[in-house]
């Protein structure tokens, strides 16, 4: 076999980030292998969010990555539901993923069924999951035979619901920019608008009026509550609670 058909097999290695075959074959043909190309395949492997291939290849060279591949390499491991990964890679960029991206990754790790990698995220993040989306996770769990994480799932809901069932619910009006600004509520909520009078109509002067609850109501009693505290206290009849993604409303 000539050098460029063996140079052709190491360089299909490299192209699809094979990496350990790429250097298995170098060492069996004889071959160098290329640094330029290297650093191309390094670069493409963490910007694709493999870890391990991307450092591999910067090995070789006995360069570091770049901070900013290693960081982009981070968040499309967090995005993915990838824990392990993402945080290695930050650790390796000396910086830390941020909220934000660890509760997205611990949501698409509950939507896989990995129980533990989301329960990790949102703890390392320093929130709480739903315990609607842990349910979810739950029955996935159910669904592929896992049973140790779908038992851990149900435990974890559970406790959310306990400790949430303990807890009086506070109530507080606040205007709509301070709604607006928040960062704990769903985007759809910021741009809440009167619409028209479900009896006469009507579409004008209506008095915008908003509060935060701690929590939502849960149980007959709660809601029972609810109405008669936004009544008598608030002078309010009618109204519509949401949920926050950290079960406020």
């Amino acid at each position: 076999m000539t050098e460029d058909l063996l140079g052709g097999y190491v360089n299909k290695y490299l192209d699809t980030g094979r990496i350990y075959s790429a250097i298995e074959a170098s060492k069996t043909f004889g071959i160098k292998l290329p640094r330029e190309k290297l650093v191309i395949i390094g670069r493409d492997c963490l910007l694709k969010g493999n870890l391990t291939s991307g450092l591999e290849a910067y090995d070789l060279i006995k360069e570091k990555p770049p901070v900013e591949e290693l960081k982009m390499c981070g968040s499309i491991c967090l995005s993915e539901g990838h824990l392990s990964p993402g945080r290695e890679a930050y650790r390796l960029a000396g910086m830390t993923p941020t909220e934000k991206e660890l509760v997205i990754c611990g949501n698409k790790c509950f939507k896989s069924g990995w129980t533990t990698s989301g329960l990790e995220a949102f703890e390392l993040a320093k929130k709480t999951p739903t315990k609607e989306i842990l349910r979810e996770c739950a029955e996935i769990c159910h669904i592929g035979k896992n049973n140790d994480e779908a038992r851990r799932a149900l435990v974890a809901a559970q406790k959310i619901e306990e400790v949430a069932g303990s807890q009086p619910i506070d109530i507080r009006e606040v205007s709509l920019d301070e709604l607006a600004a928040s960062n704990e509520l769903d985007a759809s909520w910021k741009y809440l608008v009167p619409g028209a009078c479900q009896d006469c109509g009507n579409v004008k002067e209506f008095k915008e009026r908003f509060f935060i609850l701690t929590r939502c109501p849960e149980t007959k009693e709660e809601k029972e509550w609810l109405d008669e505290t936004m009544n008598k206290q608030y002078g309010v009849e009618n109204y519509t609670v949401g949920v926050f993604s950290d079960e406020g409303g």
